[in-house]
């Protein structure tokens, strides 16, 4: 995912201030040059406005899939192995650290963004190896002994990537969905901080309007949530016309790369 603070390339991206600034502009709050009288940027409900319809866009975006939300190549190198091979033992990765099987270490971390997982690739570490797929164990994993690869691997509780361990130090890497990082902080630079989803001005800044209707009026919530909804649909239509383009073919029953 496009980094979210400062200029990240994109054509369209929009910042958080050309979103502030139409979300003001319906509201009808443009005093000062645009600024604001009451919904400021500095407005203690601007920040978690922002980050809800944000975060309101992007799981519209994942339901269908779109590209723009997906994170792909994300590797964690030198997973540690564990000391002898051992059925009983589990290892996972997690957003606080990695677990051996007995005890955490924080330098092993899954990306904070990620929100549901794809797929899964493996391979020793310190090699230059080519990555191999790995298979999800749907119904738990085998309680087995250990080889030189982490086995199969399965998610549990929050988004904790569980294997069941290998011999050799292992290096993984990622496919999957992301959601975004709120926005946090008080020197903000909203001029300088994008959100990396080409045109979703219209979108986000409607959502915070629906936000600011249904706190304020709430005989407006209606049309206001109808018009963020109208504008969601338009983005979500242009992407799935846009995965229609592309040639997809069914994996074959039993395939080891199945996500």
């Amino acid at each position: 995912m496009a980094n979210v603070v400062g200029n990240d390339g994109l054509e369209g991206a929009p910042s958080l201030q050309s979103i502030c600034d139409l979300y003001r502009s319906i509201v009808n709050d443009t005093f000062d040059g645009g600024a604001g009288q009451i919904n400021t940027d500095t407005a203690p409900w601007m920040l978690p406005f922002l980050n809800s319809a944000i975060r309101d866009l992007y799981s519209d975006l994942r339901i269908v899939g779109d590209m723009r939300v997906i994170v792909d190549n994300a590797i964690i190198s030198g997973l540690p192995p564990i000391p002898a091979a051992n059925p009983t033992v589990q290892v996972a990765l997690a957003y606080q650290g990695y677990f051996n099987g007995s005890t955490w270490n924080a330098s092993y971390l899954l990306p904070p963004d990620l929100m549901w997982l794809m797929k899964v690739w493996q391979r020793p570490s310190n090699v230059g190896a080519t990555f191999f797929p790995m298979t999800p164990a749907p119904a738990g994993l085998s309680g087995v002994y250990q080889g030189y690869g982490l086995g199969q691997y399965e998610m549990r509780g929050n988004n904790e990537l569980w294997f069941n361990g290998a011999l050799l130090a292992t290096d993984i890497r990622l496919r999957y969905m992301a959601a975004y990082p709120d926005i946090t902080g008080d020197d903000i630079d909203f001029s300088n901080t994008y959100v990396p989803i080409q045109d979703s001005t219209n979108a986000i800044a409607h959502k915070m309007v629906a936000n600011y209707a249904q706190r304020l009026s709430p005989d407006q919530y209606q049309l206001a949530d109808s018009r963020q909804a109208g504008f969601v649909k338009k983005l979500v239509t242009e992407s799935v016309l846009n995965s229609q383009t592309k040639q997809f073919a069914r994996q074959p029953f039993g395939s080891q790369d199945c996500p």
